[in-house]
């Protein structure tokens, strides 16, 4: 808001300013359901327990649900708090995603990062 009245020159009310800080304050308030389950996953993900499907299921709840919101603000300085690199992080959830689609189509048994994408590979060249 504040970027929009430098850019038209106008001066918002007051009203107008503290509307717009409460609406971002409640937005990055977690309910007490959303913050029991982000302890459980952020407790799991920075013991990185259950393997790579896990761990990319459990980071993949966190963004999509925005849990990380209430104390980073954004995923990326959470990914940074857990000592994950984006990178990694994305690709852990890209495999996990790749992991349960695998295993819900056939019987390969998916338990590395880099099966998913061998079976993928082999399931398409059927």
């Amino acid at each position: 808001m504040l970027q929009q009245e430098v850019n038209t020159g106008q001066v918002a009310s007051d009203d107008d300013v503290l509307t717009a800080v409460l609406n971002e304050t409640a937005d990055s308030i977690l309910s007490v359901a959303e913050r029991d389950d982000f302890d459980t996953l952020d407790t799991a993900i920075r013991k990185h327990v259950s393997g790579f499907k896990a761990l990319g299921m459990y980071l993949d709840e966190v963004r999509q649900r925005r849990l990380y919101r209430e104390q980073y603000g954004t995923f990326e300085a959470y990914l940074d708090n857990v000592g994950l690199k984006r990178q990694r992080a994305y690709e852990l959830i890209e495999a996990a995603a790749i992991a349960k689609s695998v295993s819900e189509i056939s019987d390969i048994a998916v338990t590395k990062d880099a099966t998913p994408r061998a079976a993928v590979t082999s399931i398409s060249s059927r």
